[in-house]
């Protein structure tokens, strides 16, 4: 019995040594909730479901400087990180999608306290939590002018609490989602709330239950060029740091994307924290390049898809017939568009004179371009 409880107690010693380290380790700092690939946006959803089975692939790199600080120690100083991500639309309607973070590189200082390190520095590559998410559009669609969408994401702990890429515990994230576009305005929302399955501690803070928000505004050119500024942050609204000004990161970013070759983005975007909080770095450098299939090339911006617009080149309107959908008006349909065409009610040929364009040869002048009757 003696050594039974001689033994239960060194377990207990060693269980609660354990536990006080795992509370001294770091935690997942400098991170960011980027968007899924293929929208105008690096915080926020366009909610583009359109497609049945239409996958979309990118990588995104994200450098930060410094994204831990803690009491004056700067135990991540500079870390070059990059998110890989994927995600399936399912019947224009449910989207499905995994990201994978990974510091490729990062150093730092440790924390010291009377000689003795507290926390040391983040010096190695790791991998951080992968994330999996599922959204669905609740009302709207890509083509009007607001939509809305439901979500939840799921993060488990696959990164390193020692390298700062992990809180160590699984987080589940509801969040609801509205994006819109007037003429080439766009713009998204997101709000939700992290909640964790544990609360471990770091430096002295707990980790509880956080709320997000994120909001992008931007002009969109040609539907190929989007530039605009984000907001996005963070705060803990549970526990003994709840609302604090050291657990409420806001970050300040501005970034711009452009498609290429109809299935490929490039973009970046720059910025940094206005606040003073833990793991809010106070410069961010965003760049990335995605493959995300536009179902919609619409290269002359009318508002047609090119698999639909007899004219994809040209600006033009919708008609019910298909030889002349997305085509400029022509009521004669002499291949002259009724902007130029003199006499839009008679078939004539193309002219270089601009007053005759359009017009057959026996057609008399239009009465605003007869000419002036010769002066005696």
């Amino acid at each position: 019995m003696q050594r039974t409880r001689a033994f239960l107690l060194s377990l207990a010693g060693l269980l609660g040594a354990s536990t006080a380290n795992a509370q001294s380790r770091g935690a997942a700092t400098g991170w960011a909730e980027v968007s899924e690939p293929g929208g105008d946006f690096y915080f926020t959803e366009s909610l583009d479901l359109r497609g049945v089975l239409r996958p979309s692939a990118g990588v995104l790199v994200d450098y930060s400087y410094p994204p831990a600080t803690v009491r004056g120690a700067q135990l991540v100083r500079d870390r070059v990180a990059m998110h890989l991500r994927g995600t399936l639309v399912i019947g224009d309607r449910l989207r499905i999608g995994a990201s994978m973070p990974a510091v490729a590189f990062q150093h730092g200082n440790d924390l010291v306290d009377g000689g003795s390190v507290i926390l040391r520095a983040g010096e190695r590559a790791a991998f951080g939590d992968l994330r999996l998410t599922s959204d669905v559009r609740v009302f709207g669609t890509y083509t009007k002018r607001i939509r809305g969408a439901v979500g939840l994401a799921v993060t488990l702990p696959t990164g390193s609490r020692d390298q700062y890429t992990s809180d160590g515990v699984v987080k589940v994230a509801p969040r609801i989602m509205l994006a819109g576009n007037f003429h080439d305005l766009v713009g998204a929302v997101k709000v939700g709330m992290t909640f964790r399955t544990a609360t471990p501690d770091f430096a002295g803070r707990e980790l509880a239950h956080d709320a997000f928000f994120a909001a992008s505004a931007g002009i969109k050119v040609n539907d190929r060029f989007v530039l605009g500024p984000e907001i996005l942050g963070t705060a803990t609204i549970t526990g003994a740091n709840a609302l604090s000004k050291r657990s409420f990161p806001v970050e300040l970013l501005l970034g711009g994307r452009v498609r290429i070759a109809d299935d490929f983005q490039l973009g970046s975007s720059i910025g940094g924290t206005v606040t003073s909080a833990d793991g809010a770095p106070s410069l961010r450098v965003l760049a990335l390049a995605e493959w995300t299939p536009d179902p919609c090339v619409d290269k002359d911006g009318d508002g047609i898809c090119a698999t639909e617009d007899a004219c994809p080149m040209v600006d033009g309107v919708r008609t019910g017939d298909p030889r002349t959908n997305g085509c400029p008006l022509d009521r004669d349909r002499d291949g002259v568009p009724d902007r130029v065409d003199r006499c839009p009610d008679t078939a004539g040929p193309r002219r270089e004179d601009a007053a005759h364009s359009g017009c057959p040869d026996d057609e008399p002048l239009p009465e605003d371009t007869e000419p002036e009757a010769p002066q005696r």
